[in-house]
């Protein structure tokens, strides 16, 4: 996008924040939107998050943490930051997400639905960013085709050695 290269990218709102903070003189200039549908929109709610164990001897500590996270100052804060979608649907309602780079990721939310659980679903993460790396940051000659089987390959051998 920086250099001119790319004119869409699919992703989620926290690439905002680190297209802004490597390319400050494309703030103002980004739009977001959900994916176009041949049938239906689908879009995926965070799929990572906050827990504690039940031997913590510190509950009330995480949970005035995790309310202090999620207020709507802060929520908005790291959203600023990082792009993030606030976890509270009033905090998404705020002026400040109805900015054109950020209130196509909120719109997707009305096409959300929850994944499965999956106690390796974090690396899938680790999948698609290493394999989109690649794409986007080496000179080879890679295919869009050739990166998604690549990709596809690794998540289903995960899925073979998890999914027992």
């Amino acid at each position: 996008m920086a250099t001119g290269k790319a004119a869409m990218i699919i992703s989620g709102p926290n690439a905002i924040g680190t297209i802004l903070s490597q390319n400050p003189d494309l703030k103002g200039k980004l739009y977001s939107a959900p994916i176009p549908k041949k049938e239906e929109h689908k879009a995926t709610f965070g799929l990572l998050g906050y827990s504690v164990s039940a031997q913590s001897k510190n509950k009330e500590a995480v949970a005035d943490y995790l309310k202090f996270l999620v207020s709507q100052e802060n929520a908005l804060k790291m959203n600023d930051v990082t792009g993030t979608l606030p976890t509270k649907i009033e905090t998404g309602k705020s002026q400040q997400m109805s900015t054109p780079e950020k209130a196509g990721f909120v719109k997707a939310l009305e096409f959300a639905y929850s994944t499965p659980t999956f106690s390796a679903y974090s690396q899938f993460y680790d999948i698609v960013a290493e394999e989109y790396q690649t794409l986007l940051a080496t000179d080879a000659k890679m295919t869009v085709d050739s990166v998604a089987k690549k990709a596809a390959d690794r998540a289903n051998e995960l899925i073979g050695k998890e999914g027992k």
